[in-house]
C-alpha cells in the first residue's frame, strides 16, 4: 500500500503545535501495516516551517516517511477542463492538482488530506473513494481489523458526573477554555446529573458528552441575538478524541435521541473556534445541519460561537442535504419492505435481532456499527427506489420476522465496474472486510448494489409477522425489495408508532 500524506493538515497556526500526538497516531499505524508512506507539504509561513523543523521532521524520522517527488506524467488539468475546472493562477489549487496526480497516474494508492479541493477534484474524476481524511483513513484500518494496536475495547456509559476522572488530560482544555470548569464539576456532582462517557478498558475517556433540557422561558441574555422561547436541548460540553470507532457519530447519535425522546424544538452549542479539535466539532455538527446563531459575550470579551440545529419542522430550511433534516422524513417518500438475514441484520446494526424480544445483545464494536450512515449490498435494487425513500426493515429470525429498524435512503449506487471499484466504494461504509466484500462481488453473476442509507434507529413499536399480516398490508414476506402504496405506508407509521417530524415538501435527489 502506498500512500500519500498531504501535511498541511498538521500544520497548523494553533496551540495544537505543542501536541504532536494526532499525527504520531496516523504515522503509527501505517508503520504497523507496513504501507510505503510519502508526504508533501506546501507551508509558506514561518511559524508553520518552525513546527514543521522541530515537531513533524523528528517524527517523519522516526517512521521512515520520505518525501515524495511530484510526477508529471499524467496530467489530469486536461481531464479537469472537461467540466470547465481550471486551477487559474492559484497556487494553492495548482498544488491540490499536483497532488491529486499522483493518484490519477497511480503512483499511489491513497491521499490523505483534509484538502476540500482535493476532495471536490477527486470527485468529479471518480477517485473519492481514495481520498481519505487521517480520521476516515484510521477507521479504514479499523474496519479492515488491519490494527492490532486499535482500542477495541471501547465502551460508552451514561456516568454519574462524580464517577468520571476529570484528572485526565483528556479535560485540559476545557479547563483552558472555561476558568469555571471545575466549579461545574462540583455543581453537577451535587445535582446527581449523569454524562455520556466513552472509555478503553484501561479507563482511558476518548469521549464525552453532557446533555441539558431548558425549558421555555430559559434564555440567555448572554446570546446575541437572543434565541427564541422554545423547548431546547443544549449539548453543555462535547469533545472526542478520533481514534477510527466513529465516536463522533454514535455521539451526535445520542444527541438526537435524546431531543426525539425529550421532544424539543431545538438543538443548540456554545464554543471557541480555537484550534483544529474545535474546528472538527463545528464540521461535524455542520453537516448534521447545525449553523452559525449568533454569539454569547463572556466577561472578559471573549466570544463563543452559538449553534443551533432547528427540528421543528417549520423551522427547518429547505435543503438537498439529507444530513441536515435528520432524523425527519418527507411526506412525499415512498415506503418498501427490505428483507433482511438475521446475520446481515446483526451485521449492519450491532445488535442482534432477539434484541426485539427482549434479550438485548451488543455486538461487536467496529466504527461502522457507530456510524449513522450505513450500507446494505444487495443483488437486486428496484430501479424507482431513490434518495430520500423509507427502508422498513423485515428481518428473518428462527422464531419468524420482525419488522425492526428504519432507515432513509441516501445514494443508490449500481455504476461500479470492477471488484475494486465496489470494495472502495463500500469501505467508507461497510463493516465488512474487504475478503468480505470480495466473496459478495464474486457470490452471483448479477451486480451488487450498494445502497448508502441513514439509520433512524429502531422502530418504537416493534411488529412481528402476524402483525404486519393482520394490517392487510403484507400477505406474504418478500424475498426482494417490495414498494409500499401510500396508503400502506400510513398505516405503518401509525402501527408502529414512528413520530419522526414529516416535512411536507417536494421530492428531489437528496444527498448527505
Amino acid at each position: 500500500m502506498r500512500v500519500l500524506i498531504d501535511l498541511d493538515h498538521f500544520i497548523f497556526d494553533s496551540w495544537d503545535f505543542l501536541f504532536p500526538a494526532e499525527p504520531e497516531n496516523l504515522f503509527m499505524a501505517l508503520t504497523e501495516i507496513d504501507a510505503t508512506v510519502y508526504f508533501y507539504t506546501k507551508f509558506n509561513d514561518n511559524v508553520c516551517a518552525r513546527y514543521f523543523m522541530y515537531v513533524l521532521v523528528p517524527l517523519l524520522n522516526k517512521y521512515k516517511i520520505h518525501y515524495v517527488n511530484l510526477q508529471q506524467d499524467q496530467n489530469i488539468a486536461y481531464a479537469l477542463h472537461s467540466f470547465n475546472d481550471y486551477d487559474g493562477d492559484d497556487h494553492s489549487k495548482r498544488l491540490d492538482t499536483q497532488l491529486l496526480n499522483q493518484l490519477y497516474g497511480q503512483h499511489i494508492d491513497y491521499i490523505i488530506s483534509e484538502s476540500a479541493e482535493i476532495k471536490r477534484k477527486a470527485t468529479r474524476l471518480n477517485l473519492n473513494d481514495y481520498v481519505y481524511n487521517a480520521d476516515e483513513f484510521l477507521e479504514k484500518l479499523v474496519a479492515e481489523k488491519r490494527l492490532a494496536s486499535a482500542d477495541s475495547d471501547v465502551t460508552l456509559q451514561k456516568q454519574y458526573i462524580h464517577e468520571v476522572n476529570f484528572k485526565q488530560s483528556f479535560f485540559e482544555s476545557f479547563r483552558n477554555e472555561y476558568r469555571e470548569f471545575d466549579d461545574w464539576i462540583r455543581k453537577r456532582t451535587k445535582a446527581k446529573e449523569f454524562a455520556y462517557v466513552a472509555q478503553t478498558a484501561q479507563k482511558k475517556v476518548l469521549a464525552f458528552l453532557c446533555l441539558d433540557i431548558e425549558a421555555y422561558e430559559q434564555r440567555s441574555r448572554a446570546i446575541i441575538p437572543a434565541l427564541r422561547s422554545q423547548k431546547r436541548l443544549r449539548i453543555v460540553f462535547m469533545k472526542v478524541a478520533y481514534n477510527g470507532f466513529k465516536l463522533a457519530e454514535r455521539m451526535m447519535r445520542i444527541i438526537f435521541e435524546a431531543a426525539k425522546t425529550h421532544q424539543v424544538d431545538e438543538i443548540y452549542i456554545e464554543l471557541f473556534n480555537q484550534g483544529k479539535e474545535k474546528l472538527r466539532l463545528i464540521e461535524l455538527l455542520q453537516k448534521w445541519g447545525f449553523s452559525l446563531h449568533g454569539h454569547r459575550q463572556h466577561s472578559n470579551n471573549f466570544l463563543e460561537r452559538v449553534l443551533v440545529r432547528p427540528l421543528y419542522r417549520g423551522e427547518i430550511k429547505r435543503t438537498s442535504l439529507l444530513s441536515h433534516i435528520y432524523p425527519s422524513t418527507l411526506s412525499c417518500a415512498r415506503g418498501w419492505f427490505v428483507p433482511i438475514r438475521e446475520v446481515d441484520h446483526d451485521q449492519l446494526f450491532s445488535i442482534n435481532a432477539t434484541g426485539y424480544q427482549g434479550k438485548l445483545h451488543r455486538l461487536e464494536h467496529s466504527p461502522q456499527n457507530n456510524a449513522l450512515t450505513k450500507l446494505l449490498i444487495t443483488r437486486i435494487a428496484p430501479y424507482e427506489l431513490q434518495s430520500a425513500d423509507i427502508l422498513f426493515f423485515l428481518c428473518r429470525t428462527i422464531e419468524g420476522v420482525i419488522l425492526s429498524r428504519i432507515g432513509v435512503v441516501v445514494e443508490i449506487n449500481t455504476q461500479m465496474q470492477n471488484e475494486k471499484q465496489f470494495i472502495a466504494y463500500c469501505r467508507k461504509y461497510s463493516p465488512l472486510s474487504d475478503e468480505q466484500l470480495r466473496s459478495h462481488w464474486y457470490a452471483s453473476h448479477l451486480q451488487p448494489a450498494a445502497i448508502r442509507f441513514l439509520d433512524l434507529g429502531s422502530v418504537p413499536r416493534v411488529l412481528h409477522e402476524k402483525d404486519i399480516k393482520k394490517l392487510g398490508i403484507l400477505p406474504d414476506v418478500p424475498r426482494y425489495m417490495e414498494r409500499l402504496t401510500a396508503r400502506n405506508l400510513r398505516i405503518l407509521f401509525k402501527a408502529t408508532q414512528i413520530k419522526f417530524p414529516v416535512l411536507a415538501e417536494h421530492c428531489e435527489p437528496y444527498a448527505t
